[in-house]
């Protein structure tokens, strides 16, 4: 977890682990998953992940990491994937919002781990994914400190409307998103779905998430989010994002008239400039 971790500044090395007390594969929500493989091996299998787990939380803890621990569930054998729990940066945690039902249930107990590491000063903000967007955590979304972006792909797992709340949580006009378009291709969005207009008006209402009620940054957030989604905004959206979201496309219009790309990066150069 990169919880003090900014665009400038290296992450302290501290991690969060959940012990594979429960793990097995029991479901299948990807071509990798073979619950027949497990059953008939499956003794020998989690006695290697234990042994495994073990050997990596010494080392950690060897080499001066700090680990937060997850306390493993039954029925949740996929509780030990922590990295799919939230994408932390600069002392936030973007709660993951999960595809499946089968590991939709890991939602809460990620929600109330955060949390706790909340109440310990460790974490300052824990952020709940808007109805309507799916993101897998730091599985499929990553910062690149040496680049100052985040990487993020979609397709079957996340889908592509979480870059713009991802970049929302985390006051970021740079992001880099992916979309998989076959089993081993992925093609990138061309622009980044957070745009510089998102990203100023984030900017300039730093303290939005202490003020704001939950169904306003909800709202808000999901707002952000439809102005990138080929579908918009979902049948029973509030009404306060779809006004929101009226006033976005009259700024990036009256943007464009002016005469700046609302989507450009801001390292790209129009094409023709010198």
């Amino acid at each position: 977890m990169n919880i003090r971790a900014t665009p400038t500044q290296p992450p302290r090395p501290r991690y969060l682990m959940c012990r594979p007390q429960h793990f097995a594969v029991t479901y299948s929500i990807n071509p990798w998953m073979d619950p027949k493989a497990w059953a008939d091996n499956g003794d020998a299998l989690h006695a290697t992940a234990a042994r495994q787990w073990a050997g990596l939380h010494r080392a950690l803890l060897y080499h001066g990491a700090l680990v937060e621990q997850v306390k493993p569930a039954p029925d949740l054998p996929d509780l030990v994937f922590t990295a799919n729990a939230a994408v932390v940066l600069d002392g936030k945690a973007l709660l993951a919002r999960f595809r499946h039902p089968e590991r939709q249930r890991e939602q809460p107990v990620y929600a109330q781990s955060f949390r706790a590491l909340q109440a310990r000063g460790l974490i300052d903000e824990v952020i709940e994914m808007p109805d309507g967007a799916v993101l897998e955590g730091a599985g499929d979304c990553l910062w690149d400190g040496h680049r100052g972006t985040f990487w993020m792909g979609s397709g079957f797992r996340s889908d592509k409307t979480a870059a713009a709340v991802v970049a929302a949580a985390h006051d970021l006009g740079k992001l880099v998103a992916y979309r998989r378009v076959g089993p081993d291709r992925w093609v990138g969005s061309g622009t980044t779905p957070h745009d510089r207009l998102s990203a100023m008006l984030l900017a300039r209402c730093g303290s939005w998430p202490a003020f704001a009620s939950p169904e306003t940054r909800a709202a808000i957030l999901q707002a952000l989010a439809a102005q990138h989604a080929p579908d918009g905004l979902p049948e029973n959206a509030p009404s306060l994002s779809r006004h929101l979201l009226v006033t976005l496309a009259e700024a990036d219009a009256a943007a464009a008239r002016e005469g700046t790309p609302p989507l450009t990066r801001p390292e790209e150069t129009p094409s023709g400039a010198a």
